[in-house]
C-alpha cells in the first residue's frame, strides 16, 4: 500500500468520533500457522493493542472465527477487549478478573447436527487433512495436504456434507467450516458497533469470511484486506508485520491528538 493511502486511513481514524478497531486474529494480527495452536501476537502488536485500548472513547474488539475460549489460549490480550467468536455466535470481554465469555446454548437439534457434521467430517481426516471441532461448527482443513487436487476434492465433500446434513456452510483459506449456528462476522460487528454507537470502524482480516464485514462498511470507514486476494476493502497491507506497523502507527495518530 503507498504510504499516500496509508496516512490517508490514519486521517480517518484520528479525525473520527467514538472510534471501533476490530480486528481478526489468524493472518492478520498473528501469523497463520499450519498448527493454529502455535499462533502469537507478535510483541510489537500486543503494544500497539494495550496503547489502543488506553485511547479514550475507542473502542477495541478481535472477531474471528475461532471459539473465544480456545482465543484466550493463545492471544495476549489488554483488559477491555472486545471479542466476538465462531464468526459472531459468541460474544465476550476481557475484564480486570480475566476473560468474561457469554455462554452459547445450543438446542437439542443443534447439538444432534453438530455431532453429525463432527462424524461426517473424521471420515473425511487423512492425507494432512484433519477437523477442528468448535463450539458452534466443526472445520475441515486441508492446508497441510502435499495434494492440491486431492484438498480440493474434500473440500467439496465437506460442503456436499453440509448440504446434505443442513448445516450452513462457510468457504475459508483452505477449508471448509460446516455451521449449526448462522453467524456472520458481519452481524458480529454491525452488533459491536451498536452497542459502541461507533462514529468510524476500522476493519482488518486476511480471509475469505471477513468479506462478509469488508463488503458491508460504509464509505466513512476503513477496511483492510491483509494478504493477497481479491477483496472490497479499500486498504491492502502485505501481512500481520505491516498490520502491526499500521497499529502502532495509528496508536501514535491518535496520542498525537489534542
Amino acid at each position: 500500500m503507498s504510504r499516500d493511502h496509508w496516512a490517508t486511513a490514519l486521517d480517518q481514524m484520528a479525525n473520527a468520533h467514538r472510534p471501533l478497531v476490530a480486528l481478526d486474529f489468524d493472518g492478520t494480527l498473528a501469523p497463520f500457522q499450519v498448527n493454529p495452536s502455535l499462533s502469537r501476537i507478535p510483541p510489537a502488536g500486543v503494544a500497539a493493542l494495550r496503547r489502543l485500548v488506553a485511547v479514550p472513547e475507542l473502542a477495541l474488539a478481535v472477531v474471528t472465527g475461532r471459539s473465544l475460549t480456545d482465543l484466550m489460549t493463545v492471544a495476549d490480550l489488554p483488559v477491555g477487549t472486545r471479542l466476538a467468536g465462531d464468526h459472531g455466535a459468541q460474544f465476550g470481554v476481557i475484564d480486570d478478573a480475566g476473560p468474561i465469555l457469554e455462554p452459547v446454548h445450543l438446542t437439542p437439534d443443534q447439538s444432534s447436527l453438530l455431532t453429525a457434521v463432527m462424524a461426517a467430517l473424521n471420515e473425511l481426516v487423512g492425507d494432512g487433512a484433519w477437523v477442528e471441532p468448535k463450539t458452534t461448527r466443526a472445520v475441515l482443513h486441508t492446508r497441510p495436504m502435499a495434494s492440491a487436487e486431492q484438498a480440493s476434492a474434500k473440500r467439496e465433500l465437506a460442503r456436499q456434507i453440509g448440504a446434505e446434513l443442513g448445516a450452513n456452510v462457510l468457504d475459508g483459506k483452505e477449508m471448509v467450516e460446516l455451521a449449526v449456528v448462522k453467524a456472520t462476522k458481519a452481524q458480529a460487528l454491525a452488533k459491536l458497533r451498536a452497542d459502541h454507537r461507533a462514529g468510524i470502524v476500522l476493519f482488518a482480516g486476511d480471509d475469505v469470511t471477513d468479506e462478509t464485514v469488508l463488503t458491508t462498511l460504509t464509505r466513512d470507514d476503513v477496511g483492510i484486506k491483509v494478504g493477497p486476494g481479491h477483496s472490497g476493502a479499500t486498504v491492502r497491507l502485505a501481512d500481520p508485520a505491516e498490520m502491526v506497523q499500521f497499529l502502532t502507527d495509528l496508536a501514535d495518530r491518535l496520542d498525537a491528538r489534542p
